[in-house]
């Protein structure tokens, strides 16, 4: 059954139903969002944690590789539904601890050298739990304010954009915290489209800005 939900990559998220007799209705989607993790992966963790928090918060289950849910027949297309953003949202862990490439990494330096030149008591790649329980390794933290400040530039900003839309939304279900998206060298024709994507779940400034925002931040100093 071909469903509303999407991958990455556009293709739509196909579920399979199996009539279990006595024991309700079977919804998988047969492994389809496992095969679909490349190389990179969700990081040193693995897939498993990260694939069963994800299940989790969408009330189905990840067993050996396959995201499935058991229901009654009556709930057979809300089930549907809820595999199929499961699957999903797991095909998108590749993008959830990708690490700095050295351009990236570098705006990543400067943004928290500008903090700590501000005496702010500044964490790099600092983990965070977010609502679904998958844990996020925060490029800059702020703990007097619980602020997630997440650097971005270069020329995969809109990538590394969609996996902070990800860490941005489930971080703030989990516990308020304040989410900032600073953009650096970001080619123009996709800046308009990071920034209107990431202002759905934080706060979006520019590094050309910095002495506006850097205020505002710096008046939350640690005593």
């Amino acid at each position: 059954m071909l469903t509303p939900a999407e991958y990455p990559d556009g293709d739509g998220v196909v579920v399979w139903v199996t009539d279990r007799e006595g024991e309700g209705v079977e919804i998988s989607d047969l492994g389809s969002a496992d095969a679909r993790l490349v190389a990179i992966g969700p990081g040193p963790k693995g897939l498993g944690p990260v694939a069963a928090g994800v299940c989790s918060r969408f009330g189905v289950r990840f067993e050996g590789g396959v995201v499935v849910a058991r229901v009654a027949r009556e709930a057979v297309a809300e089930g549907c539904w809820r595999v199929a953003q499961a699957a999903a949202a797991i095909a998108e862990a590749q993008t959830y601890q990708r690490r700095p490439q050295p351009k990236e990494a570098t705006f990543v330096e400067a943004v928290t050298a500008e903090l700590r030149r501000r005496d702010l008591a500044v964490q790099t790649e600092v983990e965070l739990h977010g609502a679904s329980s998958h844990t996020y390794v925060t490029s800059v933290y702020l703990p007097a304010s619980e602020t997630v400040i997440e650097p971005i530039s270069g020329e995969q900003a809109w990538n590394k954009a969609r996996a902070v839309y990800v860490e941005f939304g489930d971080l703030t279900r989990a516990n308020g915290y304040n989410t900032v998206a600073v953009l650096g060298d970001v080619e123009a024709e996709s800046a308009q489209s990071v920034e209107n994507l990431l202002l759905q779940v934080g706060a979006v400034t520019h590094w050309s800005q910095r002495s506006r925002w850097l205020e505002t931040i710096g008046a939350q100093r640690v005593i």
